[in-house]
């Protein structure tokens, strides 16, 4: 068990960074749900990893359901996997990390992971996730293999992801600089690519960080730029979130934005 201690003196930031993007991916509204079943397996997967890449895991989660289950009616056990792994992710919200982290380490034993390594890389992600709540020793190492395995597998926005969720790890360590240094450069590379949910998740960390280090003005523009995606409703309800959970920030209906620094 001791392996699975937390870092004690970042809990509290860890905790109010997880919450902050549960509110922020929960609510993305840049795509719309198809209202009807897919029956074919291949369609709710396609589904499913457009939601998860927008960080939209709570949405995508019942086209990785569907996904499962029909790859293991036909025998696919492969795609069953990886459809799984997806709807573990999913439900880490409503769930246990530790017992979702538990699940993918069994899974990252199976010869078939071992030996697929686009299958092995959505396991390390998935339990990266999992892992930063509950040791992020742990976060690291899936993040350092995640990170390997997309350079290997030539996916530069997977690997400027791993390096994000580094800088994440850094920052959660002390070492402030690092942290900056590979959030920014990951935020940089989500805003070329056009990787919205990175781009969403990253300004938001940025502005909590900054926050907490006193530059409150820094904060509230990364924060009016990762509400862009938004509808005006959810935005007013996140402004609420974060006037809580940032110290130098507060409501000001008489500024452009609707806010402002102590």
């Amino acid at each position: 068990m001791s392996s699975l201690k937390r870092h004690h003196l970042p809990n509290r930031l860890n905790t109010q960074i997880r919450h902050v993007c549960i509110l922020f991916f929960s609510c993305l509204t840049v795509t719309a749900l198809s209202a009807e079943p897919v029956p074919d397996p291949r369609a709710a997967l396609a589904e499913a990893d457009r939601l998860a890449w927008l960080k939209n895991w709570t949405k995508a989660e019942p086209f990785f359901a569907k996904a499962e289950a029909g790859f293991t009616a036909v025998g696919d056990r492969r795609n069953a996997l990886y459809a799984k792994v997806g709807r573990l992710r999913g439900e880490l919200r409503s769930s246990s990390p530790l017992v979702i982290s538990h699940e993918v380490a069994l899974l990252l034993t199976d010869p078939l992971v071992e030996g697929d390594k686009a299958l092995r890389l959505r396991c390390l992600t998935v339990k990266g996730d999992a892992d930063l709540d509950v040791d992020s020793n742990l976060a690291q190492r899936d993040w350092r293999e995640a990170l390997a395995l997309s350079k290997e597998l030539g996916l530069p926005d997977w690997e400027s992801r791993a390096k994000g969720e580094l800088g994440i790890i850094a920052f959660l360590h002390g070492d402030t600089g690092a942290a900056m240094l590979q959030v920014g450069l990951a935020l940089r590379h989500a805003v070329t690519a056009h990787d919205l949910g990175a781009e969403i998740r990253y300004r938001t960390l940025a502005g909590q960080g900054m926050s907490e280090l006193g530059k409150g003005d820094e904060a509230l523009a990364q924060f009016d730029k990762a509400m862009v995606g938004l509808s005006p409703r959810l935005r007013q309800t996140v402004k609420t979130l974060l006037t809580v959970r940032c110290k130098f920030i507060v409501p000001d209906p008489g500024t452009e934005s609707g806010w402002a620094c102590r």
